[in-house]
């Protein structure tokens, strides 16, 4: 039975939205109780990072003084108490996550190759003139493909099993810029085993 927690994979998504540099795109959108146009306008960040947590019970989380950060996002309204896991362990998750599908991927066994070449994330924002990067860590080097090392795990980086995501999308956190106009449009980052609960 899925436990409920309070984001799926304890998920944090953080959209920055300071220094967009594109223009408000001006959206209609039919307001379906009353039939009216919307003309509101859409803002286009110019990065988006997500942050993976490894799942917590919801009573572990709220309203525990051990959880500052996440129980002030609560406090702003952020507070998600619907999102489940795909599916246990961990690996299918990340890989469901960065491809729709697990690929074959049901336990959180290391693979040793790069096997995989189905469409993902990478390769869909590729596509669209936008770049991407996970960064995890504890890797060693930019394209590593090593299963663990001191406290990362392959694991929790899907990155690593897609022969059409390049080495350089596969970056240890020690490269993450200090300028963000060096970041990517759309991040991952995996905290190692010990800093992701």
């Amino acid at each position: 039975m899925r436990k409920k927690i309070l984001f799926d994979l304890s998920l944090i998504l953080s959209i920055i939205a300071s220094g967009c540099n594109e223009l408000p795109v001006q959206t209609n959108r039919v307001n379906e109780d009353r039939g009216k146009m919307d003309t509101s306008y859409m803002i286009h960040p110019d990065h988006i990072i997500i942050l993976w947590l490894e799942n917590k019970d919801f009573n572990s989380i709220i309203s525990n003084r051990k959880a500052p950060y996440l129980n002030s996002l609560r406090k702003k309204g952020t507070l998600f108490t619907r999102m489940y896991a795909i599916s246990h362990p961990s690996y299918p998750n990340y890989i469901d996550f960065f491809a729709g599908q697990d690929n074959g991927i049901t336990s959180d066994e290391c693979v040793y190759d790069s096997i995989l070449t189905t469409p993902n994330l990478y390769t869909v924002l590729n596509t669209s003139g936008k770049s991407f990067a996970w960064y995890s860590e504890d890797l060693p080097a930019m394209g590593s493909k090593v299963c663990n090392y001191m406290y990362y795990v392959e694991k929790h980086n899907p990155t690593t099993i897609f022969a059409n995501v390049p080495d350089s999308a596969n970056k240890p956190f020690t490269a993450f810029p200090t300028d963000y106009n060096q970041l990517e449009n759309v991040v991952n980052i995996s905290p190692n085993i010990v800093a992701d609960r």
